[in-house]
């Protein structure tokens, strides 16, 4: 199962590897945004 699921991640992968994001962002990216949504909800929720 593991090396299917590489096989097909793989080119998703390069896809992303290839639009030249800088690593920070594509580290600290998704958990920034998440933070954003948890805050937005918090705030919304009263």
């Amino acid at each position: 199962m593991n090396s299917s699921l590489t096989k097909f991640l793989e080119p998703i992968a390069q896809q992303f590897n290839q639009l030249g994001i800088p690593e920070p962002i594509t580290h600290w990216g998704h958990p920034f945004f998440m933070a954003i949504v948890i805050l937005v909800w918090a705030v919304r929720r009263g």
